[in-house]
């Protein structure tokens, strides 16, 4: 070969080359290209996004910093408004320690934080995490997040890092369920010890995420502008069913037998799992976001003018069992007892908050815990988790205490966690479905939903 030829080889080679790297730099780029229409999608159609918690400032402030005010922009990697599916994709943690197995994967021999249903399960300690991801034991819960603890103060660790909101346990204890109510509002959901984590659905919340019975898919109200309705997804993240339509859900519970009861228009309705048959369970009066199905699903409470409700699950009996003493009550504030002969719900004037207890039938009203909020029952029936008030900060927030409270004796108080930030700040606590641990959040803010039906 001429030297010429040697020479026009390798210049083809370099131009072939760098037109190739061309078309994959390209081919890739678009990977990453968010439909700007995306946001117009209709209700419960899902869309092509890959939002990954790495990818949103949002879960990467520092203990101190400010969250955005609603409206504000602080991330561009999905649209800011209107409602889309998760795509199901995960953020992996950090690798999983010696004998824990793959995130999200049973084990044999170590049980998550969440533990598993079941009279025998107990719950181990969490694995260990690397400290450069902000997931894993520590010491203190003073920075935003989700964490779970054990009853007795131990074992405190971080689960999620970001301001986030409602945790729930997944029935079989393997998975929690949360809102995101920054600017970017979203449902996520997590492995219980925070090894992989993914998008569910994006858009405003309008209640905390619950779980069907079988741990496969989660339900809860979302909003796009002014209009919420109930939605079902995957756990996985696909398929999004928008499961109503009149566009003032406010709270949902999904009962232990399969039934799902949600509030609208004031009233307490059901409807199917697959979104048929919508109709009127309780013709009640300004019904608001506290709703919640016994353990048997046998009866159902809610909150509606200023009052406590119970029935039976199809609806007949309904009667006022408690005065709320003018507090308008949250979503976390009823909870039943295991064996659904009482319940127990927030109540107070102005700004003093307490917990009373109330069988089903109004019987026996009392004082559980005085200047305490969200209480949630053990499984074992004997005690109360709540946020109890600390002192004023400089910043105007008042400190929050985790705590245990006997249902029977106001006067029993046992500590759990010192350092929460501000009570107007914290949601949960919620035990586990074996009670080894309780999940709770710091940082979030309630983002809004439906306002109060006036009549």
């Amino acid at each position: 070969m001429t030297p010429d030829g040697r020479l026009a080889s390798p210049l083809l080679t370099r131009v072939l080359s760098a037109l190739i790297a061309a078309i994959f730099v390209a081919g890739v780029g678009g990977l990453f290209v968010i439909d700007s229409d995306e946001g117009n999608l209709p209700l419960g159609e899902p869309a092509d996004t890959n939002l990954g918690l790495g990818d949103d400032d949002e879960f990467d402030y520092e203990p101190g910093e400010s969250f955005p005010a609603p409206g504000d922009s602080t991330s561009t990697s999905a649209p800011q408004s209107g409602i889309t599916g998760g795509t199901g994709s995960s953020v992996p943690g950090p690798a999983p320690g010696p004998g824990t197995g793959q995130p999200g994967s049973p084990t044999p021999t170590t049980a998550k934080p969440g533990g598993s249903s079941g009279a025998t399960t107990t719950t181990a300690a969490p694995r260990p995490q690397t400290a450069s991801s902000g997931v894993g034991p520590t010491a203190s819960a003073s920075e935003a997040g989700i964490y779970s603890i054990q009853p007795d103060g131990k074992g405190l660790y971080r689960v999620v890092r970001g301001g986030t909101a409602f945790p729930n346990w997944s029935p079989d204890g393997n998975r929690i369920a949360f809102a995101v109510p920054t600017s970017n509002p979203r449902f996520m959901i997590t492995d219980s010890d925070g090894g992989t984590i993914s998008t569910l659905a994006l858009g405003q919340i309008g209640s905390p995420p619950v779980f069907s019975p079988d741990s496969q898919r989660v339900v809860f109200s979302l909003g796009s502008g002014s209009s919420f309705d109930l939605h079902s997804v995957s756990v996985t993240g696909g398929g999004l069913q928008r499961l109503t339509t009149q566009g003032d859900v406010s709270g949902v519970t999904y009962a232990s037998n399969g039934a799902i009861a949600y509030l609208s228009g004031g009233d307490v309705w059901t409807v199917a799992a697959d979104g048929g048959g919508a109709r009127v369970l309780v013709d009640s009066e300004r019904a608001y976001r506290a709703v919640t199905f016994s353990p048997d699903g046998g009866r159902i409470a809610w909150y509606a003018a200023d009052k406590v409700w119970t029935a039976n699950s199809d609806g007949s009996g309904p009667r006022p069992v408690a005065d709320t003493e003018g507090r308008v009550l949250e979503w976390n504030d009823i909870s039943w007892a295991p064996d659904g002969t009482r319940l127990a719900f927030r109540s107070g004037t102005g700004g003093a908050n307490r917990v009373r207890v109330v069988g089903f039938d109004g019987s026996g009203n009392r004082v559980a815990a005085d200047d305490a909020q969200t209480p949630h029952w053990s499984p074992a029936g004997n005690r109360l988790a709540l946020f109890t008030a600390g002192d004023i900060r400089t910043n105007g927030d008042r400190e929050a205490h985790l705590e245990l409270a006997d249902p029977d004796r106001a006067t029993f108080r046992q500590r759990v966690l010192d350092d929460s930030p501000g009570t107007l700040q914290t949601s949960g606590p919620r035990y586990s479905r074996d009670g080894g641990r309780l999940v709770f959040s710091t940082g979030g803010a309630d983002r809004g939903g439906p306002n109060p039906p006036s009549a």
